[in-house]
């Protein structure tokens, strides 16, 4: 049997999107938790935003927490499908 090195090219994706009280308002330093081939975890920016880069192949649940709030409700997002998925939690 044989073997030579394979290169292949590696797929990866972005998660990105906001989170934002009842009103619409954006949350600063929400908690925002990515579970599933990657598990990472992130703070909201001062305008309520998130990102995950670099992110493997696979399906993905997020979760938005903060202290005087809420839990906000799961979201779901599977790459590279979505390529670069933006969603928004309230």
């Amino acid at each position: 049997m044989c073997s030579a090195p394979v290169a292949l090219a590696q797929t990866t994706a972005q998660v990105a999107g906001s989170v934002n009280d009842d009103t619409g308002l954006p949350l600063a330093g929400a908690t925002v938790r990515l579970t599933g081939a990657t598990d990472r975890v992130v703070q909201t920016n001062p305008d309520g935003e998130f990102t995950f880069d670099n992110l493997a192949e696979g399906a993905y649940e997020l979760t938005a927490r903060k202290a005087e709030f809420a839990p906000a409700d799961t979201l779901r997002a599977r790459t590279p499908t979505c390529g670069s998925c933006r969603g928004s939690a309230r």
